[in-house]
């Protein structure tokens, strides 16, 4: 753990003051950027979405 205590909260606290920080180039804020560009596209259209179905027959035999 990252603290002297090896209390879990503050190791995670502590972890996340270096990382989750504006700016800095980690996971955490890479997946924040795409959620929001997602969030974007997702809401700028005004049309419900469309989903087509083809029902195919399969047929097996053994």
């Amino acid at each position: 753990m990252s603290e002297p205590n090896n209390d879990p909260l503050e190791s995670v606290k502590a972890v996340a003051k270096q990382t989750i920080q504006v700016g800095t180039n980690t996971p955490f804020n890479a997946i924040r950027i795409y959620q929001k560009y997602a969030m974007a596209l997702a809401m700028s259209s005004m049309q419900p979405p469309t989903t087509q179905c083809m029902v195919t027959r399969i047929n097996a035999s053994s």
